[in-house]
């Protein structure tokens, strides 16, 4: 889906379903189940909702079209991709314009993506009004959020309000422009103080100073919970946050921002992020591979942190490009 354009939500919208007769009734719970698979969206403008929505108790799982397959040769181009999307009008503009939007008690899960060189206002992602929004094996970079003329005036890559949730796990996050918050809980201007936000096994990286701040708005610090393990740009709140310690090592280390060292294919370089984790549930990292590669034997814990684990050798070379493995 490319290059749609409008000042009210040129992106897709994916509802829940209902029989004719309860056109006026909400959609049941649990009836409308998808998976969307291989899923390209890139170039839209507008206002609204510029990517991908969902609503009215659907259930969507956006994912590549089987766990190890790769949509690219080498480079970090997925099978999930949310790519240049702009939203409209510039300066102190008021018109909102998110990528990823979960409203009216909907699930929607995005395994192995990317969000990359896109613009929104004031936030990226957005879960609402009781949904649950979560990101596995996961990649934004490079993205720009901006603040607006009007409450709320910062700039938050993922919110949750209304009774909603955002779930981030093993996901790298990096910011190259300005950012205010990396998570907006809570709606000021409505007076609501909810919204959860999980992080876990993520790095949220900026290259920007000052760093963003990890929580604000006007639920509290507490409603982040930062579980077993991760990176983050700035520390100094941690204390309000609550903590899930990792259940193999009973620690939530504490990392220093020389530790933020990636490749160019978003892989860990510094050994506090490699095996810095127990591995997760769903075991597959931003290319389809198993997390688990046994960089410290003595450690606890093999998982890396973030959406790449990194790789001990390059099997695809390890015997030249004219003598193919036997």
């Amino acid at each position: 889906m490319t290059a749609n354009t409008g000042d009210s939500s040129p992106g897709l919208c994916l509802l829940g379903s209902r029989s004719r007769a309860a056109l006026g009734d909400p959609a049941p719970v649990g009836q409308s189940r998808f998976r969307l698979r291989n899923l390209y969206v890139s170039d839209q403008s507008g206002g609204g909702f510029i990517g991908l929505r969902t609503s009215d108790r659907i259930e969507l799982i956006v994912e590549p079209s089987s766990d190890t397959a790769t949509c690219t040769f080498f480079s970090a181009t997925p099978c999930v991709r949310f790519f240049n999307n702009s939203v409209g009008g510039s300066g102190a503009a008021t018109q909102e314009g998110q990528v990823l939007y979960a409203g009216g008690d909907s699930l929607l899960q995005i395994r192995r993506g990317m969000l990359d060189a896109n613009r929104s206002r004031p936030q990226m992602v957005m879960s609402d009004d009781s949904s649950d929004l979560l990101m596995f094996s996961s990649i934004l970079d490079n993205n720009t959020v901006e603040r607006r003329g009007v409450s709320p005036s910062t700039s938050a890559l993922f919110s949750a309000r209304f009774g909603a949730t955002v779930d981030i796990r093993n996901s790298t996050i990096v910011m190259r422009s300005p950012l205010d918050l990396f998570f907006r809980l809570g709606w000021q201007p409505l007076a609501d103080n909810t919204g959860v936000a999980y992080a876990r096994a993520s790095i949220f990286a900026s290259t920007v100073s000052p760093a963003p701040t990890n929580v604000g708005e006007s639920a509290p610090a507490a409603n982040l919970i930062r579980e077993w393990c991760g990176f983050f740009q700035n520390t100094a709140d941690f204390l309000q946050h609550t903590t899930v310690l990792d259940p193999t090592t009973n620690i939530f280390q504490v990392h220093s921002p020389s530790d933020f060292v990636l490749d160019a294919n978003y892989a860990p370089q510094t050994l506090a992020l490699r095996d810095g984790c127990t591995a997760p549930s769903i075991n597959r990292d931003f290319y389809g591979r198993p997390y688990d590669v046994n960089f410290e034997p003595a450690f606890a814990v093999h998982a890396d942190i973030g959406a790449v684990e990194a790789q001990l050798a390059d099997a695809m070379f390890a015997n030249g490009f004219e003598n193919p493995a036997r």
